[in-house]
């Protein structure tokens, strides 16, 4: 415990020296909190798995800086995210994806068979336009 200790009283020293700084931060850390609350509260929005993702992809990232997570964890609506995480949880019927050891895994290449849909989409309505021009329907 004296080394989280440490680094908090690092961190506070750091602030204490400059306020613009910790004004600064402040102001934009409660914007951020704020969002964070609105986007969590929609509890069941599937557009709001975006940036939860992303919002724990940087936690995960602060998580490696102490200095960085002393200043933020406490403002991070934590019961909110534990609330969007459940439900995530029970509307996901892919549990496999979501137990793997290996995280982010590349996605198959999808081109290839977008680029065929297309082309087939292409020779039917050429063959339309054909069958139309000749008066055959």
């Amino acid at each position: 415990m004296a080394g989280v200790k440490d680094t908090t009283d690092k961190t506070q020293k750091l602030f204490d020296t400059d306020p613009v700084i910790l004004k600064g931060l402040e102001s934009a850390q409660r914007l951020v909190t704020d969002v964070d609350r609105v986007v969590f509260a929609r509890v069941g929005d599937a557009n709001c798995h975006g940036y939860t993702h992303a919002r724990l992809v940087w936690m995960v990232c602060l998580a490696r800086v102490p200095e960085g997570m002393a200043y933020v964890g406490h403002s991070f609506p934590w019961e909110d995210l534990v609330v969007t995480l459940n439900n995530m949880l029970l509307t996901s019927d892919r549990f496999d994806t979501i137990e793997q050891e290996v995280f982010m895994q590349p996605q198959v290449d999808r081109k290839a068979e977008e680029e065929e849909r297309i082309r087939t989409i292409q020779q039917q309505q050429q063959q339309r336009q054909q069958a139309a021009a000749s008066g055959v329907y």
